[in-house]
């Protein structure tokens, strides 16, 4: 009896260490799979392949994911899903002219949970190349490694990226933007503010108009270099902020823009808002915006254009709270109603018409107000191109064809408007962005 007994514990200490073998290769399998794994998620970002998310993150409720591009978390798989979706991820992919790659990658963890920490970077079309640190936890589910947790966040961008003289940008079609020539009574308004800064440059007025003045003249990238350097003195001022997120949109820094506009968010929150004067007086020369509004107004617009239209639908939303004029309203409704129809949200774009009317009183938006009366069908395409169409126009024209399955027509109108318009509407970046993606 003491020698069977010996024999079965022989046994089932034999049978522990089998099962304590299997256990720990089949971990070391799954660790070994974890750089591939690491390595498919790069590539989901280089082919904006909805499907490799669906494959690639936990398919729980647990699962939380903080965005480089957005303030809060994201929770659960559906919710992380759409997030995706508004960068335009689409299934099987699409072809992109950006590119994301890691760099310093460590993998460290329990056996239960990996966690893995690099520095990413991504460079667009436009040269421009953003990074920051990642943090990815990597769970075992199957026998393989899914993302429970991931967590974005952006390193400061200080320098500009270098372009020959005379340019200001370079497109996100790869083209260069050249610096406009201005007129002798623009060069004057410039003359005039600098002279205003350098009489008195603790007034911070004059550092905002100093730069207004080099943005009307398209000189984006003195004006930011102006701002910056206000900025060391004024480092709490919404205004600058808010102006030099203005003109990193011109040269297509759109990081860079959201940035500055999410600092005039925290500089301005629970302040009264001011009405903010106009450079060129509309004909009743009444303003019609305000500090607080055009942050939020181009905040939306930066997310827009890096086609995160999640986010630019909620910047919209807030600006809406502060609209105190019909101009107000039909501006930001045209970027909403765009953004419900690329995300495939027709029913809520056209509940997003519901304020539009034809008897609005509208100052100065009348192609904004045109378009959002197109887009509910009150004006036909022959009213809105009639004539010689602003750049705004072509854009939502050439934008509905798009989404509504007319590639031809809207290539056709989108490369009409980069022929014709001006490189710093918000349209003609709007038309680069549509075409950098078809």
């Amino acid at each position: 009896m003491q020698q069977l007994t010996s024999h079965s514990h022989s046994f089932t200490v034999a049978i522990l260490l089998a099962l304590m073998l299997t256990f720990v290769s089949c971990r070391d399998s799954v660790s070994d799979d974890l750089p591939r794994e690491i390595d498919r998620w790069v590539a989901m970002w280089n082919s904006y392949d909805l499907n490799m998310v669906n494959e690639l993150f936990l398919n729980s409720d647990q699962l939380t994911y903080f965005s480089s591009e957005k303030e809060g978390v994201i929770t659960g798989f559906d919710e992380v899903v759409s997030h995706h979706e508004g960068f335009d991820f689409v299934p099987g992919g699409r072809s992109a002219q950006s590119r994301l790659w890691l760099e310093e990658v460590l993998i460290t963890g329990s056996r239960e949970n990996k966690v893995v920490t690099a520095i990413w970077f991504f460079s667009r079309p436009n040269g421009e190349v953003q990074q920051g640190p990642v943090t990815i936890v990597y769970t075992p589910v199957d026998g393989r490694y899914r993302i429970l947790h991931m967590n974005f966040a952006n390193y400061p961008m200080l320098d500009l990226p270098e372009i020959e003289d005379g340019y200001q940008a370079r497109a996100l079609t790869g083209n260069l933007i050249p610096t406009p020539e201005a007129s002798p009574r623009v060069l004057e308004d410039i003359s005039s503010a600098i002279d205003d800064l350098e009489s008195d440059r603790e007034n911070v007025s004059f550092h905002v108009w100093a730069g207004r003045h080099l943005g009307y003249a398209g000189r984006h990238r003195e004006a930011i270099e102006l701002y910056s350097d206000a900025l060391l003195q004024f480092p709490a001022n919404a205004e600058l902020f808010r102006h030099r997120g203005h003109r990193f949109i011109s040269i297509r820094e759109f990081s860079r823009a959201i940035y500055d506009f999410e600092m005039g968010v925290l500089l301005t929150e629970g302040q009264p808002d001011i009405t903010e004067p106009d450079g060129r007086p509309n004909p009743l020369n009444i303003p019609l915006t305000t500090l607080q509004g055009n942050i939020w107004y181009h905040l939306g617009l930066a997310h827009y254009l890096q086609g995160d239209y999640r986010n630019c639908i909620e910047a919209y939303t807030r600006r809406a709270e502060l609209a105190q004029h019909d101009d107000n309203l039909v501006s930001l409704t045209h970027w909403i109603y765009m953004s419900h129809r690329l995300l495939g949200e027709e029913e809520q774009a056209a509940a997003a018409l519901g304020r539009i009317s034809s008897d609005m009183t509208i100052i100065e938006n009348h192609d904004y107000h045109r378009l959002c009366l197109f887009y509910k069908g009150e004006l036909s395409e022959e009213d809105l191109l009639e004539g010689t169409p602003g750049d705004a126009v072509l854009y939502g024209v050439a934008n509905w064809h798009y989404y509504n399955g007319n590639r031809e027509r809207a290539t056709e109108l989108l490369n009409r408007l980069i022929a014709e318009g001006s490189p710093f509407s918000f349209g003609y970046i709007a038309a680069e962005r549509r075409l950098s993606v078809m």
